[in-house]
């Protein structure tokens, strides 16, 4: 599964929430792009910024999550952090506890500790998104993620 969400939302600020949204749909894209092609199979979530009900989001994640059989979630975010004064991008991997070996009736899948994270930053400042591009950004983020956390390597072509 992968799973995108957006940060940085201000109710007073539909542009801005559109830039994020913008920039985290972009991210999370090319990373899936990477990961389909060297044929993982992927499922994608992205959620806006607005969508700040952090455990319904979790709630539906792992409804998702067990209804698709999947066994592990890379989350995709890109985001700012104001006080630090930085623009960051960020995958993390997590595996999906409870899916495998006997189970107990009525129970659900969790979502267990990050096992791998891979972070870039850069300094926030009025044009941060579009010198650190999305798109960019998230192929390579994908490549690595792939290499160093899904134990896959990208076939070639030749």
């Amino acid at each position: 599964m992968l799973f995108g969400q957006g940060r940085n939302f201000d109710p007073d600020q539909p542009t801005r929430n559109r830039r994020w949204d913008e920039a985290n749909g972009a991210f999370s894209l090319a990373v899936r792009e990477s990961l389909a092609a060297a044929g993982v199979p992927v499922v994608s979530v992205v959620l806006p910024v607005a969508a700040t009900d952090v455990p319904g989001n979790l709630q539906r994640l792992v409804a998702e999550v067990k209804r698709r059989g999947c066994t592990r979630v890379l989350e995709t975010a890109v985001f700012a952090d104001e006080a630090a004064g930085l623009l960051i991008a960020r995958v993390r991997l997590y595996p999906v506890l409870g899916l495998l070996g006997p189970k107990m009736a009525d129970s659900q899948p969790r979502i267990g500790p990050v096992g791998y994270t891979q972070q870039r930053e850069f300094t926030l400042d009025s044009r941060a998104l579009e010198r650190a591009d999305p798109r960019q950004l998230g192929r390579s983020m994908g490549e690595e993620a792939l290499q160093d956390a899904l134990g896959n390597r990208r076939r070639s072509s030749e």
